[in-house]
């Protein structure tokens, strides 16, 4: 849960990334032996909070997306196209010509063939 807070803090943007900096000061100080002024630097360590990189943001997303199972592995679905075929008003050997090409295009569908003719009056 703690692991989960973090995240989602991070993805919002409210988490922020502390980084320890060497900080060097310069001063001038008199020399005690010559009497003159010396540069003189003081480095020390301080802690800074930066805000968390865009790519890390991004990162912390994705990770949260996949803990949800919001994103799925490709799987491979066997299932039968449906074609649905409208042969009203069409040559009887255009009908075999197009059943074989859908045939050919989709071997293992299920066809449905809309055959009734036009209505007479």
């Amino acid at each position: 849960k703690e692991t989960l807070y973090l995240l989602t803090q991070s993805a919002i943007g409210d988490e922020m990334e502390t980084k320890e900096v060497v900080v060097k000061r310069s001063s001038f100080e008199r020399n005690p032996d010559t009497g003159r002024m010396n540069l003189v630097y003081n480095e020390h360590v301080e802690t800074v909070d930066v805000p968390i990189k865009p790519s890390d943001r991004l990162k912390a997303r994705d990770m949260i997306a996949r803990y949800h199972k919001l994103f799925t592995d490709k799987s491979n679905s066997d299932m039968p196209t449906i074609v649905f075929y409208d042969s009203t008003g069409k040559q009887e050997n255009q009908d075999e010509k197009d059943l074989k090409q859908i045939e050919k295009e989709f071997p293992n569908s299920t066809v449905f063939i809309d055959d009734i003719g036009e209505f007479e009056e």
